[in-house]
């Protein structure tokens, strides 16, 4: 059974028994939250915001960004509060690290909806499909989660290259 954040009744502890289920729960932020946070912590990649192109990219749906999910969570759970409360997501800002004035400012208008959408597309441009993504010197893409051999042979291939174009050519 699934409950949204605002239908979930505070359970405690105590009054659980061995083996009784709890509901899961549903925070569903809307599109304008996750594009004002996106703005907010610099992270545009359009799998946090855009449902049909997350999906284009094989999910089932959007990915809240980790900050922003980890406040609500803490937020809903520690505190039982409303998630989706705008005083609840400045406060979640907040606890993620934003500051509170520029976080109320961010959710109140839309002065980065311009720059979301170029930052999106000069990223998508790019390559960039997955999370998380890493960019080397601005050219160099580790795509997806790798293992650490992947980012050594990477580092060490990078390294290489930028020796041998350091070299001078022969007169």
């Amino acid at each position: 059974m699934m409950v949204t954040a605002t239908e979930q009744k505070q359970v405690f502890y105590e009054d659980v028994e061995e083996g009784e289920e709890i509901p899961s729960i549903a925070l569903t932020p809307s599109s304008q939250q996750l594009v004002h946070w996106a703005a907010g912590s610099g992270d545009f990649y359009q799998i946090h915001y855009d449902p049909d192109f997350a999906k284009g990219t094989g999910l089932q749906g959007i990915i809240v960004h980790g900050a922003l999910k980890h406040a609500l969570l803490a937020a809903y759970h520690a505190r039982a509060e409303n998630a989706s409360a705008r005083d609840v997501l400045l406060g979640t800002a907040c606890e993620a690290g934003l500051d509170g004035e520029r976080a109320s400012a961010i959710l109140d208008g839309d002065e980065f909806a311009a720059d979301v959408r170029e930052r999106e597309r000069h990223w998508h441009r790019l390559g960039i499909h997955a999370v998380p993504a890493v960019v080397i010197e601005g050219t160099h893409l580790i795509s997806g989660g790798q293992p650490v051999e992947v980012f050594e042979a990477a580092l060490r291939r990078i390294a290489e290259n930028s020796a041998v174009a350091a070299i001078p050519a022969s007169p």
